[in-house]
């Protein structure tokens, strides 16, 4: 995604919905991507539930997030094990 650039005259009842919803977004992602960095890398990465907001944002902007190559790894991991409980309980269903 293309960084938001608000210039710095432009008073904020002029800066369009669109605008304020890119840069709401754009705080999300930032958010979120840190929060992920930052409980990956932790000791108890594996007691962490990925919420909606996470995967939502990991739909959205996944492939421009940076991630630490171990906080990575370790997100896939998750992200696996998630998948996997998934299709189990969707067989049973069946």
């Amino acid at each position: 995604m293309a960084e938001v650039i608000v210039f710095p005259k432009v008073l904020k009842e002029k800066i369009s919905e669109k605008t304020k919803l890119a840069l709401k977004m754009e705080m999300q992602k930032a958010r979120v991507e840190q929060s992920l960095n930052t409980v990956m890398m932790s000791d108890h990465w594996d007691a962490y539930t990925i919420s909606v907001e996470d995967f939502e944002m990991m739909a959205l902007y996944g492939d421009v997030m940076r991630f630490d190559p171990k906080a990575a790894s370790r997100l896939i991991s998750k992200l696996a094990d998630f998948v996997k409980r998934m299709s189990v309980t969707y067989e049973d269903l069946i």
